[in-house]
């Protein structure tokens, strides 16, 4: 039987992803309490859109873009002049398909681990390991140029920002190893007061559909046992991802909304 949780309230639904959202940023991102909301920034890195946003309390009412924008876009004058922002605000998980699509604005689910980690087989000449030598950062950096090629540069920043977390002991990357002892998909879990998010998820193109993301966050899963119930998943919303992550037990908990400030 499926182990259950109290439901959350809208509040607390909110406080988790904001939580979650904050376990996988750079160390160095500032976050800034605002009128109806708060400023995050990642200076070091402008094109970091997600670390250059304002999260809002509750949704934009009315929809007027170009009022709204104007009022945020001064708050990210620090940014170089090809880099983007984000305004992002919470809603409550509906099933039910959203009927008015606005093209502008990027819908991701966050879901909640499942009480009870799943247990899948591991892939078949596959080893698993936890990145720990400098060797296996670099290996690991070039899985995700081979992921990520249109964004090489960008891609070696975010797994140089994970092994920072690791350094902090804010959570541990986990891959699963070829017959050579290259990693051929990877999966980490890092946390922040009490709260946890799945980050660099991603198989090379040659091994998937052979369970190897299913494996390693099951394993994942088993090395935060304690946080379990408090980890999140984001996936964009009616992605194989998120039929994946609900598969294996994941509940949608909340609905993030994004819309991109040109710079």
């Amino acid at each position: 039987m499926k182990a259950t949780r109290p439901t959350l309230s809208q509040a607390e639904s909110f406080r988790l992803v904001a939580a979650a959202e904050l376990a996988v940023a750079p160390v160095e991102v500032v976050r800034t309490p605002i009128d109806g909301g708060f400023l995050e920034q990642t200076r070091s890195r402008p094109d970091f859109k997600n670390g250059n946003r304002i999260i809002l309390d509750a949704a934009p009412e009315p929809a007027d873009y170009p009022g709204w924008l104007a009022t945020f876009k001064e708050l990210f004058a620090w940014r170089a002049d090809s880099s983007p922002a984000v305004i992002t605000w919470y809603e409550r998980h509906d099933p039910r398909p959203d009927e008015q699509i606005d093209h502008r604005i990027e819908q991701t689910v966050g879901l909640l681990a499942p009480l009870v980690p799943p247990d899948p087989p591991r892939p078949a000449r596959l080893q698993s390991a936890t990145v720990d030598s400098g060797d296996l950062w670099e290996a690991l950096a070039s899985l995700a140029e081979r992921v990520y090629p249109e964004h090489p540069n960008f891609s070696r920043w975010r797994t140089s920002t994970r092994r920072e977390l690791q350094n902090r002991e804010f959570g541990r990357m986990r891959v699963l190893l070829d017959e050579g002892g290259t990693p051929v998909s990877a999966c980490g879990a890092f946390a922040r007061n009490g709260v946890a998010r799945f980050s660099g998820v991603m198989t090379d193109p040659n091994y998937r559909q052979r369970g190897c993301v299913s494996y390693l966050i099951a394993a994942t899963l088993r090395d935060q046992r304690d946080l379990t119930g408090r980890i999140v998943i984001v996936a964009e919303a009616g992605s194989s991802a998120e039929r994946l992550y609900r598969h294996m037990g994941f509940d949608p908990f909340v609905t993030i909304r994004s819309l991109v400030v040109p710079a």
